[in-house]
């Protein structure tokens, strides 16, 4: 009897050939993670169970996705995520931790981080993250979305020490007014607004309007 490779095909996972690495220092937990991602047809090239070494493997091999907890030996996970973004830029990073406090999510997004998910979610969550942050989207999984979602104005605010009125020239910048416009807003002079935006830029480390609208974007913020 001929196989239905039209099918066959239809069933391979989208996921397959992708490649990843695995840190996190609890071994059974890496182990599950390992056995869900191969099922996808995904290659694991390495389980590290110290921040240290994972980011000299990730160095070393490059990744597609590096699937990173966040308390390891060695180097913590978040700034195991900045400096993987700062000297391997083309590897996604995936925060996979137990931690669900905004102050957390939020730190990691901060450094660099592509998703966040928690440890609690479920298997196809998980591969729904991969596949969205391959895509160069952001995911954080159902449970977390619905408390990020209630990130409040003041939260980001004391988040990064913005002043009340940096917040208000930031709320005019995303809503794509220009220097001047937000001057007559805030019946202030167009140097102010410059000055204010400088200052915005240093608190958010950003470098331009851009990389404001994808902080925004991560934090929820594009209505506020």
């Amino acid at each position: 009897m001929k196989e239905d490779t039209s099918i066959k095909d239809k069933n391979k996972s989208d996921l397959k050939g992708v490649t990843v690495i695995i840190a996190d220092d609890h071994q059974l937990f890496a182990e599950a993670i390992k056995g869900i991602l191969i099922n996808e047809g995904m290659i694991i090239q390495a389980i590290c169970n110290n921040g240290k070494d994972a980011f000299i493997t990730t160095k070393e091999r490059k990744p597609q996705i590096l699937l990173t907890d966040i308390n390891m030996p060695g180097m913590e996970g978040t700034h195991l995520c900045k400096k993987v973004k700062e000297e391997v830029p083309g590897t996604k990073v995936i925060m996979i931790s137990m931690y669900e406090e905004n102050k957390i999510i939020n730190k990691s997004f901060k450094n660099g981080a592509d998703s966040y998910l928690s440890k609690g979610a479920p298997k196809h969550e998980m591969i729904k993250a991969i596949k969205k942050t391959l895509k160069g989207e952001s995911y954080i999984n159902r449970k977390l979305i619905r408390s990020k979602k209630e990130t409040k104005k003041g939260d980001f605010e004391k988040l990064f020490n913005l002043s009340e009125r940096e917040m208000d020239v930031m709320k005019l910048i995303l809503k794509e007014n220009t220097n001047l416009e937000i001057a007559e807003e805030l019946c202030c002079s167009k140097r102010t607004i410059e000055t204010h935006r400088s200052h915005i830029n240093k608190k958010l480390e950003i470098k331009n309007t851009i990389s404001l609208f994808k902080l925004a974007i991560k934090h929820n913020l594009t209505k506020i």
